[in-house]
């Protein structure tokens, strides 16, 4: 059951922004905001925690940034035009068609490159990397987005940015388990072969 609310979740995320803005949690200028950080490759994704002063930290504020963005978009779905997928999307469903997408085997890849991470993080640390993968890949060229087929309407939605650091974290476990998994074939097997 979904109980009522008195804001939109996209209220609720402004309320909290103003929130901190109002506490100096963030001082940057206007033209800063604009800037993201650049990153050199996925393995660059986790390098410090959260509340850190790296560049990790003002990737986080970033984050915030393009989600609130991301709401206003999903504010306008409505009489936007229908969606076509891109290289970088990455697509919800079953199928295999939907696994062999481009951007789902980049999604799969940036999981290979952060599971050794993953794995050993807590479960806060592990939140904060399936967020960083979704921001990763948001901001692509194009900008990824997480799309699932409409069963009613056969259009293509962005399914937000929740959905999306579920699917992230899906792909982490993923990867973690087909690590593990080649930890007992590749160990096990190796070494009885010879005998």
């Amino acid at each position: 059951t979904k109980r009522p609310t008195a804001y939109s979740r996209r209220e609720t995320k402004r309320i909290r922004g103003k929130q901190k803005s109002s506490s100096g949690a963030e001082t940057a200028t206007d033209a800063n905001k604009e800037k993201s950080p650049g990153l050199a490759s996925a393995q660059n994704l986790c390098i410090a925690g959260p509340s850190s002063h790296t560049p990790m930290a003002m990737m986080d504020q970033q984050l915030r940034r393009d989600e609130d963005r991301h709401d206003r978009q999903q504010d306008d779905h409505d009489s936007a035009p229908e969606i076509v997928p891109h290289h970088n999307d990455i697509l919800l469903g079953r199928g295999g068609k939907n696994n062999q997408h481009v951007g789902n085997e980049q999604l799969r890849n940036l999981a290979r490159a952060q599971r050794d991470t993953y794995r050993h993080s807590s479960k806060k640390g592990k939140s904060y990397i399936s967020r960083q993968i979704v921001s990763y890949v948001r901001g692509m060229d194009p900008p990824a987005r997480f799309l699932k087929k409409d069963s009613v309407t056969g259009r293509w939605v962005d399914v937000g940015d929740d959905i999306a650091r579920e699917k992230a974290a899906q792909a982490l476990r993923d990867a973690v388990s087909a690590l593990h998994a080649g930890d007992k074939s590749g160990g096990g097997g190796g070494g009885g072969g010879g005998g």
